[in-house]
């Protein structure tokens, strides 16, 4: 069982059960239990629902009962009712497993379910069983796609035990929120795991190319990606902190890292970032950044790392200016990725705008997903000595 693996108590990680089938229902609450053998026991007294599988009204019951801060009258025999309460921790890591054996009877509904877990910042995990399930509707279900696992009947979940902690392990902000689901629903939230990498935490600002050379549907892909990288940090002033500012002929301000203060936010003005067309004044960009993002009113913090992430697709219109902009910016001390898209970047230009003379190069847009967790990796331990991000990962 996942939940043997962690240390259960109110500082630690906090589990809550529900599961579905025709209906819903939650069986245990976050907090309702402080210590692991009495939680292990009230989850071997439960009692297995039966019925369709209505998917989506077990990921409704997550976000508007479960992951919600509810109080409840308990009562005390001659002592009378007390007023408990009940739900998960702000500073906690939201995480849910969910356990299902077949095709969900609402499809589309169930992806709204997932999708509303998704914003509201809960990692959704996905173990599906049997021969029934639909692979691409989990996949849609779970935050991410290396978080769903496919095993032939109950008799294989001791197999991929292991991978499930472990993954859960790697979140390098608190563990999780664990949902079995048709059958059962598991929750925990969990307040730190292992922090690799160093103390400080970060700025980071994406530089986006939103010129007409990337096409709507190119920009699109851009802003997905922006949006999955930032859903794996921990979010907030003492945190990570995420800024936006996109670039074409003119340079346009998206939100400051001060703008937002908590994932479910940022990555809600991730998804507005609209297309502007236009040329690719990629030094106006830089310049920008320069001047303007890493200001200590726009939300800069002496004590975080600044990095910025630019994103572009061709050649600047004015290499020398781009090239210069990016070495000011090196100058004040702040850490610079290009990811260049397609075969129209400069290769050398994209250099000069890296910190470390070495950018990461993707052929289409639609691979930017396949980079995603080098870049990661790259923040965390690349040749500038990123050496602090991944305790800011949430995956």
């Amino acid at each position: 069982m996942v939940t043997n693996e962690f240390a259960i108590n109110p500082n630690d990680t906090m589990v809550a059960v529900s599961q579905f089938a025709t209906t819903s229902r939650t069986d245990i609450l976050f907090n309702q239990y402080p210590d692991k053998d009495s939680l292990l026991n009230a989850i071997a007294r439960i009692h297995w629902m039966n019925g369709e599988s209505n998917t989506h009204t077990g990921l409704n019951e997550l976000a508007h009962h479960v992951f919600q801060v509810k109080s409840h009258n308990i009562h005390h025999g001659h002592h009378g009712h007390q007023a408990v309460t009940y739900g998960p921790r702000s500073e906690s890591a939201k995480i849910a497993i969910v356990l299902t054996d077949g095709r969900s009877l609402e499809p589309d509904q169930t992806i709204r379910a997932a999708h509303q877990l998704h914003n509201m910042g809960v990692e959704v995990f996905v173990i599906g069983m049997g021969h029934s399930v639909d692979f691409k509707e989990l996949q849609q279900i779970a935050t991410d796609r290396d978080h769903v696992y496919r095993i032939s009947s109950t008799n294989d979940l001791a197999a991929i035990h292991t991978n499930i902690v472990d993954a859960i392990c790697k979140l390098k902000v608190p563990p999780p929120t664990t949902t079995p689901m048709p059958t059962t629903t598991t929750t925990l939230p969990t307040t730190t795991v292992k922090q690799a990498c160093g103390q400080k935490p970060a700025d980071i600002v994406f530089l986006l190319d939103a010129s007409e050379s990337e096409l709507a549907e190119g920009f699109a892909k851009e802003i997905q990606f922006v949006y999955n990288f930032a859903r794996k940090f921990h979010i907030g002033p003492q945190n990570v902190q995420f800024s936006s500012v996109t670039f074409s002929s003119n340079v346009r301000n998206d939100f400051f890292l001060n703008t937002y203060s908590n994932r479910h936010d940022v990555l809600n003005a991730i998804q507005k970032i609209s297309y502007m067309q236009g040329g690719t004044n990629t030094s106006f960009g830089l310049k920008f950044v320069r001047d303007n993002s890493f200001k200590p009113q726009n939300g800069a913090r002496t004590n975080a790392t600044k990095i910025v992430i630019v994103i572009t697709d061709g050649q600047s219109a004015d290499s020398a200016a781009t090239k210069h902009e990016a070495q000011l910016l090196h100058h004040q001390g702040v850490l610079v990725y290009a990811v260049g898209v397609g075969s129209d970047v400069d290769s050398s230009e994209l250099k000069a705008i890296s910190s470390n003379g070495t950018p990461i190069l993707v052929t289409d847009f639609s691979l930017l997903h396949d980079i995603q967790a080098s870049l990661e990796t790259a923040a965390c331990h690349g040749g500038t000595k990123f050496n602090l991000l991944s305790k800011w990962l949430k995956d």
